[in-house]
């Protein structure tokens, strides 16, 4: 949604990603609330008028921890040791505490308790349930590798943002989690955003279009309908088991070997995408998996991913890309190659808001937003809201899905292959 104020302020909101522009001040904030991270972004204006958690904005950052009364406490004397500084930052944060009449998100009738400072970095903190400190210590620094790395995602921008006190703040909060490596992403997600606020913006970021990180793009696009495409492909001697969910969520099996079309944009031809399966050298029976798949979209042209027995190529318009290598198109279009080990790959379409995630010959995962519903064709359906005309051939003829699941199990897997043999390209 996109909503405009009287005076040119603009509210968006992408999943759970919120960005408020205030029209007058130039002022902007964004809130990733899958993180909770939170960016202030002011113009130069306010040079030296700001106070608050956020500073003072004078250039010199040595006064920062700026108190409500307008003394100070020294960031030199906030550094020298974890229990001084955490005394120190509980004493500038409890000092912004809002007062109780000019609260604006709090019942002035609750009351607010401020936790002590702690005396005891929360990786030696005791615990009966979790390793020993130096165990601790350990997981929690290699959780948080991918910020300090050197030759990691984000070595490009180490010489522009000190990657320090990220890497320390993220090693704090996991083990202030009992280890969960799910809270190393809130540090992850400032340092990738300070980073392309300073003008790095080559960096093969970790973090999804949803804000989390090593994630799929897909947490957090509710009301979309996805299609996956499975492979067994570890039990291809006796017969794997390639079936299809389509958009409309009916599962489908179809053993073909060849190049077909797996979901289409059959109104406005804005994209096409296609699947290749073909039969593993080992299959004693009739058995396929996916071997490839190509999206040509209207505007930006191919993307094509093969899979072997050995590797996972991706191409773009011919061009091999490496991996792991994170690419765009001219129209925001990404996509995102992993590394050898993960072997996947991630294709975002700008123009349509798709998605086509590939993981190896074991699934392929399409999802599309739900403007496309009534537009679609293919294996993967018409997305129409209704299960029972998925079998929809090119012609527009349907297959009764409610009479093949009726049928013998010959029956129906004939009726499954005169569906997904029509889609042959």
């Amino acid at each position: 949604p996109h909503v405009v104020g009287v005076d040119g302020t603009t509210i968006d909101k992408r999943f759970s990603d919120i960005t408020i522009k205030l029209g007058l001040s130039g002022v902007v904030v964004r809130w990733i609330g899958v993180n909770d991270y939170i960016r202030v972004s002011v113009p130069f204006t306010y040079r030296d008028r700001m106070r608050g958690l956020c500073g003072t904005f004078d250039g010199n950052s040595t006064n920062d921890l700026h108190l409500r009364n307008g003394s100070e406490v020294t960031a030199s004397s906030s550094k020298f040791s974890f229990e001084t500084s955490e005394n120190a930052y509980h004493l500038f944060g409890t000092s912004w505490t809002v007062p109780t009449a000019s609260r604006l998100l709090i019942p002035r009738s609750d009351v607010c308790t401020d936790n002590t400072a702690p005396s005891n970095h929360p990786c030696e903190m005791t615990n009966s349930s979790l390793p020993a400190p130096s165990e601790r210590w350990r997981q929690a620094r290699s959780t948080c590798y991918d910020i300090m790395s050197t030759t990691g995602p984000y070595a490009v921008c180490h010489g522009v943002v000190d990657p320090n006190w990220y890497f320390e703040s993220c090693v704090y909060d996991v083990c202030a989690c009992g280890l969960n490596s799910n809270c190393a992403c809130s540090s992850v997600v400032a340092y990738d955003q300070k980073c392309h606020s300073r003008g790095v913006t080559n960096i093969d970021s970790i973090v999804d279009n949803c804000g989390v990180c090593h994630g799929d793009g897909l947490s957090c696009r509710t009301g979309y309908a996805k299609c996956n495409v499975f492979s067994d492909s570890h039990s291809a001697a006796t017969g794997n088991k390639h079936l299809y969910s389509t958009f409309d969520s009916l599962l489908h099996r179809f053993q073909g070997k060849c190049e077909y079309t797996l979901a289409r944009d059959c109104n406005g031809s804005l994209f096409d995408i296609h699947i290749e399966n073909d039969s593993p050298s080992s299959a004693a029976i009739h058995t396929a998996w996916t071997t490839g798949v190509a999206i040509r979209v209207a505007g930006l042209g191919l993307i094509k991913v093969t899979h072997s027995a050995t590797e996972t190529e991706v191409y773009f318009n011919g061009q091999r890309l490496a991996r792991p290598s994170t690419n765009r198109g001219s129209d925001g279009s990404q996509i995102t190659v992993s590394d050898a080990i993960e072997n996947q790959v991630q294709i975002f379409l700008a123009s349509s808001d798709v998605k086509v995630t590939f993981f190896g010959n074991y699934e392929t995962l399409v999802s599309v937003p739900p403007s496309f519903k009534n537009r679609l064709c293919g294996l993967c359906g018409n997305y129409n809201g209704k299960a029972d005309d998925d079998l929809m051939l090119p012609s527009d003829q349907s297959l009764n899905v409610s009479s093949v699941k009726g049928s013998t199990s010959a029956q129906s897997v004939a009726s499954y292959h005169v569906f997904g043999s029509s889609w042959t390209v």
